[in-house]
């Protein structure tokens, strides 16, 4: 049974080391590969081209371009920042005040008393201060020091996605002659069959580019109503004091009574700084007490 039960755990352990392998190369060529990737295609690819189009004036391309610059700065500095950051109760001791420790909670993994809104992530094999939740797309978990990152990064990239979107719909707009010929290239792309019954109506025959350009615009589409829901749920539970798993799991209701406070337990007292500049210190004020 004593062997049955360690060889169950050794296989365990070995699936999670597996899983955060690939989590972490997934992370790897979001942060690393796509989003910067994304941010080249928008300046080499579309902005010429709308350029070139709408005849845009000098001093449109240099907003267009400095505007683009700032919100992939902090797009990528704030996953960085989120990424990079440890906020595991283990690296930060000096954050938690230990008033009462028959008040806390004790782990069996970590074999400590840990303070409240203090849970354990099998995959970080770590209690994370005021875990949120464990983001795959950063394998990282979502706690006390990183929160501003993730909240600022993900809100970040909603703003992103819909300044890219507007220009991607000139893009693909100025591609086609109708709506009807855009349709017809997404719809081909995802099934060739309608190459067959659409090539007597719109006079399209073969696969090509502006069907790439057709489906990143749809892409765009998706991404970006995902991540406006994203960005709203966090913000307003910041904006109330709550994580994720209190609120799916604990089911504790949301209350705005002290939301200003809230935010700056989140953003810290240089708040004004942190949401246009991702590299600016900004402390939480309070400590944690347990």
């Amino acid at each position: 049974m004593y062997n049955n039960n360690f060889m169950k755990k050794l296989r365990r352990l070995r699936e999670i080391k597996y899983l955060l392998c690939l989590e972490k190369v997934f992370a790897f060529v979001i942060n690393v590969v796509v989003i910067p990737g994304c941010y080249g295609f928008q300046m080499l690819v579309v902005r010429p081209a709308i350029d070139e189009e709408y005849h845009t004036s000098t001093s449109a391309v240099v907003a267009n371009v400095l505007f683009s610059t700032f919100l992939f700065i902090n797009v990528i500095g704030n996953l960085g920042l989120c990424i990079t950051t440890d906020t595991s109760l283990a690296k930060n001791l000096n954050e938690v005040t230990y008033a009462h420790e028959e008040t806390g909670n004790y782990c069996k993994w970590c074999k400590s008393i840990r303070p409240e809104k203090c849970w354990h992530c099998k995959l970080c094999n770590a209690c994370i201060l005021r875990r949120d939740h464990h983001c795959v797309f950063l394998s990282r978990c979502i706690g006390r020091r990183n929160y501003r990152y993730f909240l600022l990064g993900v809100s970040y990239t909603s703003l992103a996605t819909t300044y890219a979107l507007y220009w991607n719909y000139l893009f693909v707009r100025a591609q086609f002659e109708s709506f009807v010929q855009a349709f017809v290239s997404f719809a081909v792309l995802i099934n060739p069959f309608f190459r067959i019954m659409f090539v007597f109506d719109v006079g399209y025959r073969d696969v090509s580019y502006r069907d790439i350009y057709t489906s990143y615009f749809i892409l765009n589409i998706l991404i970006w109503f995902w991540l406006i829901h994203v960005a709203f749920y966090h913000l307003i539970n910041a904006a109330a004091d709550l994580t994720t798993y209190e609120i799916m799991k604990l089911r504790k209701r949301r209350d705005f009574k002290y939301w200003k406070e809230n935010l700056v337990n989140v953003f810290g007292t240089r708040w004004y700084y942190a949401l246009v500049w991702p590299f600016s210190r900004s402390p939480v004020p309070e400590r944690i007490m347990i």
